[in-house]
Protein backbone atom coordinates (compact mmCIF):
# COMPACT_ATOMS: atom_id res chain seq x y z
CA UNK A 1 0.00 0.00 0.00
CA UNK A 2 1.21 3.60 -0.55
CA UNK A 3 0.78 5.77 2.34
CA UNK A 4 1.67 9.61 2.79
CA UNK A 5 2.70 10.23 6.63
CA UNK A 6 2.55 13.76 7.54
CA UNK A 7 5.07 14.25 9.93
CA UNK A 8 8.39 13.44 9.64
CA UNK A 9 9.53 13.25 13.45
CA UNK A 10 10.71 10.60 15.67
CA UNK A 11 7.13 9.13 15.53
CA UNK A 12 6.16 9.86 12.06
CA UNK A 13 9.45 7.91 11.17
CA UNK A 14 9.60 4.92 13.73
CA UNK A 15 5.82 4.41 12.31
CA UNK A 16 6.94 4.69 8.68
CA UNK A 17 9.59 2.20 9.10
CA UNK A 18 7.23 -0.56 10.21
CA UNK A 19 5.29 0.00 7.40
CA UNK A 20 8.38 -0.45 4.82
CA UNK A 21 9.13 -3.08 6.87
CA UNK A 22 5.72 -4.47 6.22
CA UNK A 23 6.39 -3.89 2.43
CA UNK A 24 4.62 -0.43 2.17
CA UNK A 25 5.29 2.33 -0.13
CA UNK A 26 6.77 5.44 2.34
CA UNK A 27 5.74 8.99 1.43
CA UNK A 28 6.39 11.94 3.80
CA UNK A 29 5.31 15.47 3.81
CA UNK A 30 6.70 17.43 6.78
CA UNK A 31 7.56 21.15 5.70
CA UNK A 32 10.72 21.21 8.33
CA UNK A 33 12.33 17.94 7.43
CA UNK A 34 11.58 17.72 4.25
CA UNK A 35 11.03 20.94 2.72
CA UNK A 36 10.87 19.85 -0.83
CA UNK A 37 8.24 17.11 -0.66
CA UNK A 38 4.80 19.05 -1.23
CA UNK A 39 1.63 17.66 0.46
CA UNK A 40 0.17 17.82 -3.15
CA UNK A 41 2.48 15.58 -4.59
CA UNK A 42 2.06 12.93 -1.67
CA UNK A 43 -2.09 12.94 -2.37
CA UNK A 44 -1.24 12.22 -5.87
CA UNK A 45 0.07 8.86 -4.96
CA UNK A 46 -1.27 7.65 -1.61
CA UNK A 47 -3.59 5.59 -1.11
CA UNK A 48 -3.99 6.09 2.78
CA UNK A 49 -2.67 8.72 5.02
CA UNK A 50 -0.68 8.62 8.37
CA UNK A 51 -1.05 11.86 10.37
CA UNK A 52 1.43 12.04 12.85
CA UNK A 53 2.18 16.14 13.00
CA UNK A 54 1.43 18.49 15.53
CA UNK A 55 -1.78 18.55 16.82
CA UNK A 56 -1.67 22.28 16.16
CA UNK A 57 -1.25 21.54 12.52
CA UNK A 58 -4.91 19.40 12.18
CA UNK A 59 -7.24 22.15 11.21
CA UNK A 60 -5.42 23.53 8.24
CA UNK A 61 -4.13 19.67 6.86
CA UNK A 62 -7.49 18.31 6.88
CA UNK A 63 -9.14 20.72 4.66
CA UNK A 64 -6.38 19.91 2.04
CA UNK A 65 -7.21 16.02 2.09
CA UNK A 66 -9.53 13.78 0.05
CA UNK A 67 -12.42 12.05 1.79
CA UNK A 68 -11.58 8.98 -0.19
CA UNK A 69 -8.57 8.01 1.11
CA UNK A 70 -8.55 6.26 4.57
CA UNK A 71 -7.37 8.37 7.49
CA UNK A 72 -5.31 7.01 10.28
CA UNK A 73 -4.81 9.31 12.97
CA UNK A 74 -1.64 9.18 15.00
CA UNK A 75 -1.70 12.58 17.30
CA UNK A 76 -2.25 13.29 20.53
CA UNK A 77 -5.87 15.67 21.22
CA UNK A 78 -9.32 16.20 22.22
CA UNK A 79 -10.70 15.60 18.86
CA UNK A 80 -14.16 15.63 18.08
CA UNK A 81 -15.64 12.86 15.59
CA UNK A 82 -17.34 15.46 14.03
CA UNK A 83 -13.82 16.56 12.32
CA UNK A 84 -13.00 13.71 10.96
CA UNK A 85 -16.16 12.28 9.43
CA UNK A 86 -16.08 13.17 5.69
CA UNK A 87 -13.58 10.86 5.47
CA UNK A 88 -14.79 7.60 4.26
CA UNK A 89 -12.55 5.33 6.69
CA UNK A 90 -11.09 7.26 10.05
CA UNK A 91 -9.00 5.16 12.27
CA UNK A 92 -6.78 5.93 15.08
CA UNK A 93 -3.55 4.40 16.15
CA UNK A 94 -1.57 5.20 19.80
CA UNK A 95 -0.36 3.35 22.38
CA UNK A 96 2.69 2.34 25.04
CA UNK A 97 5.83 2.73 22.74
CA UNK A 98 8.25 5.61 22.58
CA UNK A 99 9.96 6.22 19.39
CA UNK A 100 12.97 4.51 20.00
CA UNK A 101 11.05 1.29 21.11
CA UNK A 102 9.41 1.04 17.82
CA UNK A 103 12.82 1.49 15.94
CA UNK A 104 14.86 -0.96 17.99
CA UNK A 105 12.58 -3.60 18.60
CA UNK A 106 12.82 -3.37 22.45
CA UNK A 107 9.35 -3.43 24.05
CA UNK A 108 9.27 -1.98 27.38
CA UNK A 109 6.62 -3.82 28.23
CA UNK A 110 6.46 -8.23 27.73
CA UNK A 111 8.03 -9.28 24.63
CA UNK A 112 6.33 -6.99 21.97
CA UNK A 113 5.47 -3.35 21.74
CA UNK A 114 1.16 -3.34 21.69
CA UNK A 115 -0.31 -0.38 19.76
CA UNK A 116 -4.10 0.04 20.34
CA UNK A 117 -6.17 0.72 16.46
CA UNK A 118 -9.94 1.31 15.86
CA UNK A 119 -9.35 -0.47 12.27
CA UNK A 120 -8.26 -3.92 11.06
CA UNK A 121 -6.79 -1.83 8.58
CA UNK A 122 -4.15 -0.85 11.09
CA UNK A 123 -3.36 -4.34 12.23
CA UNK A 124 -2.87 -4.76 8.91
CA UNK A 125 0.03 -2.34 8.27
CA UNK A 126 1.57 -2.13 11.86
CA UNK A 127 1.70 -5.65 12.76
CA UNK A 128 4.97 -7.60 13.14
CA UNK A 129 7.03 -9.90 14.87
CA UNK A 130 7.66 -7.41 17.88
CA UNK A 131 4.79 -5.07 17.21
CA UNK A 132 0.97 -6.57 17.55
CA UNK A 133 -1.89 -4.25 17.37
CA UNK A 134 -4.67 -4.80 19.81
CA UNK A 135 -8.34 -3.48 18.55
CA UNK A 136 -11.18 -1.33 19.83
CA UNK A 137 -14.01 0.33 17.86
CA UNK A 138 -13.40 3.54 20.52
CA UNK A 139 -11.62 6.01 18.45
CA UNK A 140 -12.36 8.90 20.84
CA UNK A 141 -11.12 6.75 23.48
CA UNK A 142 -7.42 6.09 22.20
CA UNK A 143 -7.46 10.17 20.98
CA UNK A 144 -8.21 10.99 24.63
CA UNK A 145 -5.70 8.85 26.34
CA UNK A 146 -2.97 10.08 24.37
CA UNK A 147 -3.76 13.43 25.91
CA UNK A 148 -4.58 12.35 29.73
CA UNK A 149 -1.61 10.42 29.56
CA UNK A 150 0.72 13.46 29.03
CA UNK A 151 -1.02 15.71 31.31
CA UNK A 152 -1.44 12.96 33.92
CA UNK A 153 2.38 12.23 33.85
CA UNK A 154 2.68 16.83 34.54
CA UNK A 155 1.33 15.63 37.44
CA UNK A 156 3.36 12.32 38.11
CA UNK A 157 6.58 14.44 37.56
CA UNK A 158 4.79 17.37 40.04
CA UNK A 159 3.99 14.88 42.91
CA UNK A 160 6.38 14.91 45.72
CA UNK A 161 7.99 10.67 45.74
CA UNK A 162 5.64 8.65 47.55
CA UNK A 163 3.82 5.35 46.54
CA UNK A 164 3.49 6.18 42.61
CA UNK A 165 0.87 2.91 42.49
CA UNK A 166 -1.19 4.60 44.85
CA UNK A 167 -1.31 7.50 42.38
CA UNK A 168 -1.38 5.10 39.21
CA UNK A 169 -4.74 4.03 40.89
CA UNK A 170 -6.62 6.70 41.64
CA UNK A 171 -5.33 8.34 38.12
CA UNK A 172 -6.70 5.05 36.34
CA UNK A 173 -10.50 5.31 37.99
CA UNK A 174 -10.29 8.96 37.06
CA UNK A 175 -9.05 8.47 33.32
CA UNK A 176 -12.45 5.73 33.65
CA UNK A 177 -14.66 8.59 34.91
CA UNK A 178 -13.47 11.46 32.46
CA UNK A 179 -13.82 8.50 29.60
CA UNK A 180 -17.33 8.27 30.29
CA UNK A 181 -18.38 11.54 31.31
CA UNK A 182 -17.08 12.52 27.20
CA UNK A 183 -18.79 9.79 25.44
CA UNK A 184 -15.42 7.14 24.52
CA UNK A 185 -15.53 3.31 26.60
CA UNK A 186 -14.22 3.79 29.92
CA UNK A 187 -12.91 0.32 29.05
CA UNK A 188 -10.15 1.85 27.24
CA UNK A 189 -8.15 3.13 30.12
CA UNK A 190 -7.28 -0.80 30.36
CA UNK A 191 -5.52 -0.73 27.12
CA UNK A 192 -2.49 -0.11 25.68
CA UNK A 193 -3.57 3.60 24.75
CA UNK A 194 -4.69 3.74 28.53
CA UNK A 195 -2.88 3.18 32.03
CA UNK A 196 0.20 1.38 30.26
CA UNK A 197 1.22 4.76 27.80
CA UNK A 198 0.23 6.91 31.94
CA UNK A 199 2.94 4.41 33.55
CA UNK A 200 5.50 5.02 30.37
CA UNK A 201 5.17 8.30 30.13
CA UNK A 202 5.75 8.82 34.16
CA UNK A 203 9.53 7.97 33.13
CA UNK A 204 12.64 10.88 32.88
CA UNK A 205 12.36 10.27 29.60
CA UNK A 206 9.13 12.06 28.88
CA UNK A 207 8.92 16.06 28.71
CA UNK A 208 5.78 16.12 30.38
CA UNK A 209 7.26 14.09 33.54
CA UNK A 210 10.26 16.61 33.62
CA UNK A 211 8.05 19.91 33.13
CA UNK A 212 6.41 18.66 36.13
CA UNK A 213 9.22 17.84 38.03
CA UNK A 214 10.18 21.73 37.25
CA UNK A 215 6.83 22.92 38.52
CA UNK A 216 7.42 21.18 41.42
CA UNK A 217 10.47 22.62 41.80
CA UNK A 218 9.65 26.26 40.69
CA UNK A 219 12.17 26.14 37.72
CA UNK A 220 11.48 27.92 34.27
CA UNK A 221 8.71 26.18 33.11
CA UNK A 222 7.74 28.87 30.52
CA UNK A 223 11.26 28.45 28.96
CA UNK A 224 11.25 24.55 29.10
CA UNK A 225 7.95 24.51 27.27
CA UNK A 226 9.68 27.66 24.83
CA UNK A 227 12.63 25.35 23.80
CA UNK A 228 10.68 21.76 24.15
CA UNK A 229 7.73 20.49 22.64
CA UNK A 230 5.43 20.04 25.91
CA UNK A 231 2.22 17.52 24.60
CA UNK A 232 0.70 17.65 27.87
CA UNK A 233 0.67 21.68 28.28
CA UNK A 234 -0.44 21.59 24.43
CA UNK A 235 -2.99 19.66 25.32
CA UNK A 236 -4.11 22.16 28.20
CA UNK A 237 -3.99 24.93 26.36
CA UNK A 238 -5.74 23.61 22.91
CA UNK A 239 -9.06 25.18 21.98
CA UNK A 240 -10.25 21.86 21.99
CA UNK A 241 -9.71 21.20 25.82
CA UNK A 242 -12.13 23.74 26.45
CA UNK A 243 -14.67 21.89 25.52
CA UNK A 244 -13.80 18.27 27.69
CA UNK A 245 -16.29 17.75 30.10
CA UNK A 246 -14.01 16.94 34.04
CA UNK A 247 -16.47 14.95 36.06
CA UNK A 248 -16.38 15.80 39.78
CA UNK A 249 -14.04 12.80 41.10
CA UNK A 250 -11.53 13.64 38.86
CA UNK A 251 -9.53 15.86 41.58
CA UNK A 252 -5.59 14.99 40.71
CA UNK A 253 -6.71 16.22 36.74
CA UNK A 254 -8.46 19.52 38.12
CA UNK A 255 -5.23 19.53 40.84
CA UNK A 256 -2.30 19.76 37.97
CA UNK A 257 -4.71 21.54 34.96
CA UNK A 258 -5.22 24.61 37.76
CA UNK A 259 -1.25 24.29 38.93
CA UNK A 260 -0.25 24.36 34.97
CA UNK A 261 -2.53 27.41 34.31
CA UNK A 262 -1.49 29.08 37.33
CA UNK A 263 2.43 28.44 35.81
CA UNK A 264 2.38 29.27 32.08
CA UNK A 265 0.22 32.38 32.75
Amino acid sequence: MKVLVIGAGRFGKALGGVLEENENTVYYYDPIVFPENSLEGGLKKAEAVLFVAPSETVKDILAKLPENLPFILASKGFWSEEKFQKFSEYSVIGGAAFAEDIINCEPRFGNEVILTASSHLCEKLFSTEYLRVEYTRDRLGISMCGSLKNIFSIYMGWKEPGKPEDELKKIFHEMEDILFENGADPGTAKLSCGMADVILTCSEESRNFQFGQLLREKGQVKKFITDNTVEGVSAICSEEFSKVCIPGTARIFKEIIKEVKNAIE
